[in-house]
């Protein structure tokens, strides 16, 4: 129940209400056949659905040709309930039922896939398990045989659970897919792709997604918890633009509040060299406007480590200082005015002009900073502060009371300054009224309390619908929260003087132990076994290898660009590996560990990074020493006939078969950790056909190297998913 809010609604229906441009991900889709029914493979993007995820998922398929099979179960049997209404008239109901399936992934258990809920059936039809599991497996294998090509090869039955084999030719067509081009399911196709197997659901609408992440506060440099929000916000609005959404991205800077209050007292106290243009200024003023000083450009950008250092210094000083605590409070309420804004008689409805400019000058350096590590870390959002929503702040509410809670969510102190809390609900029905259809705030955990009472209060005010339904025309809005870094002993991850760990330096040396680490792939054959506890953090130098870039052209490149090659090649593994690593903890802790995030064991960048470079390799050599193209042989892939795929074949073919449903899975969760543990299982089941199939100069050599290149194809995708940037070579 919501005990005050008429100020604060006010302060929201007159708010003037923005809307931002939508940063369209329209996937563009090509034909891959002519009128000639010659086929045309489309260039590999990494950027546009493969082929139409929603139609062709296994999960997707398996539902729409067994649910008709237990709709008919159903329709045999109904359940007829007696009323309690004064007319007693008995009334007839069909119970309804959908399939279940979960994938098997022991290897000592028959089958790919489970329907793990036939109980749930047995009991609508008010029958015994073993009869409808008997039903159902005489309508499966009657309908499989009725087909041309079947889904299902095998049924049988395992502890009360009905256990599905997919069947060759279904396995071969998940391969085709990979290799025919880009998914043509666009009305304007002139042709469409005819497949055996496609699945009847109908596709989700695509929405206007607005995804919110990153938000660093101006004058402080990015440190490592900020590693946890841009990895996931990229990833999360990457797999949404992959997707079809139009996807929005934003970051939510902190720049309008006290701790801008106390950077600029105390920068400008302390006479700081970079705001000399403010307080140096010697009166100057404008011919335009007497009043409105003049301002030179500010004469240097400084570090973001300096701007922290303005930062600590102020925030040890409110401590210590009632006096400046006061100042600094009253000089975030005056910042809160907007612009200086003089009339004719010299009179200011906006802040003091000092503040302003010095607000401006402090914000263009730490958007300096920040833009610097959003470049290094190929991350693309677009600022936008808490000052942006500063003309939709109304005089209203001082607090809120949510009904059960004793402490209410202040809205405005007394000072007349705004908190977070009223930026947040200014930007959440911002948000709503420029026609958002999914709203994601990302965040560490410590604000779950803060954004729960932020969903509360915009429901309570009819911006958001009482029901936490994600369809028809209700708004979803999601708060994806994260936990804390820590260092290996589970102390707080800080840098030598005991701040935070910036950011920068993490990535830095992330780098130098990435060049230790390429040394060591370096003495990787494939005859040897992957130690796990060879990471970059014990390995000394090989004897048996020099440090040496590897590059084709390297003769005939000068020592400079040979070096600029190496940093890049090494900032590029460094990056992805702290990037990859912290996605695959999804939201939880974790603790931080350079022998972990780059070791060749286990669910790690350079792990996977391995298989990319061991395929790499496979299809030089076949296009070298085999003479084999495989731009000509997808060309053919529709004519080409696949061989019974052998054990270690189907296993890898299979784990291809799930990509469709992973992707699905990870953009309804919002979960980028699910395609990390599916690609980790594609690469380590890679490497153990790798370890125990000969690929070139085998009967089969045609067949295993579409499928080495379908699984490269997938790895590709998902890297570009995760946003990571895998190398050719480590």
């Amino acid at each position: 129940m919501l005990r005050y809010i008429s100020s604060k609604t006010k302060m929201v229906q007159n708010a003037v209400i923005t809307g931002a441009a939508l940063s369209s991900s329209s996937l563009s889709y090509s034909s891959i056949s002519n009128n000639n029914n010659a086929t045309i493979v489309q260039p590999f993007s990494l950027k546009k659905q493969w082929f139409d995820v929603d139609s062709l998922s296994t999960y997707s398929i398996l539902r729409s040709q067994i649910s008709p099979l237990t709709n008919s179960i159903l329709s045999e049997s109904t359940t007829t309930t007696t009323t309690t209404t004064k007319s007693s008239t008995p009334t007839t109901t069909t119970s309804t039922y959908q399939p279940m399936f979960n994938s098997i992934n022991a290897t000592k258990i028959p089958g790919d896939y489970s329907i793990s809920n036939v109980f749930h059936l047995s009991r609508a039809i008010n029958s015994k398990p073993e009869t409808v599991i008997g039903q159902l497996t005489t309508l499966i294998n009657d309908q499989q045989t009725k087909r041309d090509k079947r889904l299902i090869e095998k049924v049988e039955v395992i502890n009360k659970h009905l256990n599905l084999t997919l069947s060759q030719q279904y396995l071969e067509e998940c391969v085709r897919l990979w290799c025919l081009g880009e998914s043509s399911n666009s009305s304007n196709s002139s042709k469409q792709v005819t497949l055996d197997f496609i699945a009847t659901d109908p596709i989700p609408p695509r929405k206007r997604v607005l995804v919110d992440f990153a938000s660093p506060n101006m004058s402080k440099e990015l440190h490592v918890g900020h590693l946890r929000s841009i990895a996931l916000g990229e990833s999360v609005c990457r797999i949404l633009e992959y997707r079809g959404h139009e996807v929005e991205r934003i970051s939510h800077v902190g720049d309008f509040g006290t701790p801008m209050g106390m950077v600029i007292s105390h920068a400008l106290d302390e006479k700081a060299p970079f705001l000399s243009h403010i307080w140096g200024r010697a009166g100057v003023e404008s011919d335009d406007s007497p009043a409105m000083p003049v301002y030179k450009e500010m004469p240097y950008i400084p570090t973001p480590k300096e701007m922290s250092e303005y930062y600590a210094a102020a925030k040890q000083r409110t401590k210590t200082d009632k006096q400046f605590e006061v100042r600094a409070q009253l000089t975030a309420a005056e910042l809160q005015k907007g612009p200086p804004n003089f009339d004719n008689n010299g009179n200011n409805s906006g802040s003091h002009p000092d503040i302003y400019q010095a607000w401006q000058s402090i914000c263009q350096a730490s958007r300096e900073g920040f833009n610097q590590i959003f470049k290094l870390m190929n991350v693309n959002v677009n600022e936008r502060g808490e000052s942006y929503y500063r003309t939709m702040l109304e005089n209203g509410a001082q607090c809120i009371f949510l009904n059960g809670n004793k402490v209410p969510v202040i809205i405005k102190k007394r000072d007349g300054a705004y908190l977070y809390a009223t930026t947040d609900l200014a930007a959440i029905k911002s948000r709503i009224e420029s026609g958002k259809e999914w709203i994601v705030v990302i965040t560490d955990d410590s604000q779950n309390k803060h954004f729960e009472d932020i969903f509360s209060i915009a429901r309570l005010a009819g911006w958001l619908k009482e029901e936490e339904k994600h369809d028809g025309d209700n708004v979803r809005v999601d708060h994806l929260s994260f936990g804390v870094v820590r260092s290996e002993n589970g102390s707080k991850l800080s840098s030598r003087d005991g701040n935070p760990l910036a950011l920068s330096e993490l990535v830095e040396e992330s780098v130098k132990r990435a060049k230790q680490a390429s040394i060591t792939s370096k003495s990787l054959s494939r005859a040897e076994t992957i130690d796990p506890t060879h990471t970059a953090y014990r390995v000394e130098e090989p004897a048996r290898v020099s440090d040496t870039f590897e590059n084709n052209d390297q003769d005939n490149q000068d020592d400079e660009n040979v070096d600029i090659m190496k940093n890049q090649h090494y900032l590029k593994v460094g990056i992805s590996a702290i990037k990859y690593y912290d996605l695959v903890q999804r939201s939880n802790s974790y603790r931080f560990s350079y022998d972990n995030i780059l070791s060749f064991k286990g669910n790690t960048s350079i792990y996977l990074n391995y298989s990319l470079t061991r395929i790499a390799t496979i299809m030089r050599r076949a296009k070298t020493e085999r003479g084999f193209d495989i731009e000509e042989a997808e060309l053919n892939i529709a004519s080409f006939q696949f061989q019974e795929f052998t054990e270690n074949e189907r296993r890898l073919v299979v784990m291809i078969s799930k990509f469709a449903d992973t992707l699905k899975s990870a953009e309804g969760q919002l979960r980028p950790a699910i395609i990390c543990d599916y690609l980790w299982d594609v690469a380590d089941t890679f490497h153990r056909f790798y370890e125990t199939d000969t690929v070139l100069g085998s009967d089969r050599q045609h067949q295993r190297l579409l499928i080495c290149n379908t699984v490269k194809k997938i790895l590709e995708t998902g890297f570009y998913l995760l946003g990571v940037e895998p190398v050719e070579r480590l």
